[in-house]
């Protein structure tokens, strides 16, 4: 493991870690990237808000699933 932890993708031997950069590698790879470097520009904005969303929330969630104590209050 690159950096002792998953997920990682593996291809022909070379290793990826990371799910940022893994979904980048496979959004271009299957078109899924934008058609222009505006698009790639507002797709990577929108995870990047996606990722300050689940941050968010995380505490809350786990609480919810009961994984830890705590009031589910948000």
């Amino acid at each position: 493991m690159p950096f002792g932890k998953v997920p990682v993708l593996e291809i022909d031997g070379v290793m990826l870690p990371e799910s940022r950069a893994i979904g980048i590698y496979l959004a271009k790879k299957f078109g899924l990237a934008g058609t222009d470097d505006m698009e790639f520009a507002q797709i990577e904005a929108l995870m990047g808000y996606f990722e300050d969303f689940v941050k968010e929330i995380q505490s809350w969630f786990y609480v919810a699933i009961g994984y830890q104590q705590g009031d589910q209050v948000f």
